[in-house]
């Protein structure tokens, strides 16, 4: 199994996508020039790619290895905003603004619905974004998560069948007690969010050593 990150070859990896929040991958690459700024994984020759960012002091380079953090978007969501108060706006007014002041990115897949919820009144204190946005969602009564793409996703789960599909996947274990299951696969392309082995997907962790990749899926128990 070929993974990149951008142009290095990843040796080993951890990847976590969960269903709320942003995706972060630990890799250690083969190269001496540290990582920095947005980073493209990518699986299998462009088969399946998540895009991240390597946060401020995420990355070391020594004896021909790359260490580095990536988490999924701009990494900004820690970023610290100013207090804002909005009257009769809509929940994608103020989630837009928060996102664009924090670097993200809001995806155009999010819910029109939930988007389109009119706040007679909204008050943002001064926090970091993904509190703030939290909140908001939590008001709202959806989901959020970074992407694949680097996206910031809004909306309520509709549990689509997942890409992936026999025989593109090898089943090792389904722990049903357990509410996982391991798997290997070229293109893991696996996400929270949808329906795997006829069970909804929470979070999906990936696991290189090597040539070997290994993917853990937790469903909602």
């Amino acid at each position: 199994m070929h993974v990149r990150a951008n142009d290095l070859q990843v040796l080993k990896a951890e990847i976590t996508l969960p269903k709320s929040g942003p995706w972060v991958a630990k890799i250690e690459a083969n190269g001496d020039t540290a990582l920095s700024g947005t980073v493209t994984i990518d699986f299998a020759d462009g088969s399946m790619q998540l895009v991240g960012t390597v946060p401020a002091g995420a990355c070391e380079a020594y004896a021909d290895r790359v260490l580095a953090r990536i988490v999924g978007g701009a990494a900004g969501l820690q970023t610290t905003v100013g207090g804002k108060a909005y009257r009769q706006a809509t929940a994608g007014l103020i989630i837009g603004d928060l996102l664009r002041e924090a670097g993200e990115t809001l995806s155009t897949t999010s819910s029109a619905t939930a988007l389109a919820t009119v706040f007679p009144h909204w008050v943002r204190l001064q926090n970091p974004a993904q509190r703030e946005l939290a909140l908001l969602i939590r008001r709202l009564g959806v989901g959020w998560r970074v992407l694949a793409d680097g996206t910031v996703w809004v909306g309520t789960d509709a549990w689509a069948e997942s890409a992936l599909v026999t025989p593109n996947y090898h089943l090792i274990e389904n722990i049903k007690q357990e509410a996982r299951a391991k798997i290997v696969a070229d293109v893991p392309c696996v996400f929270p969010g949808e329906t795997f082995l006829e069970q909804h997907i929470a979070t999906v962790e990936h696991f290189l050593d090597g040539a070997k990749l290994t993917t853990m899926v937790h469903f909602d128990g």
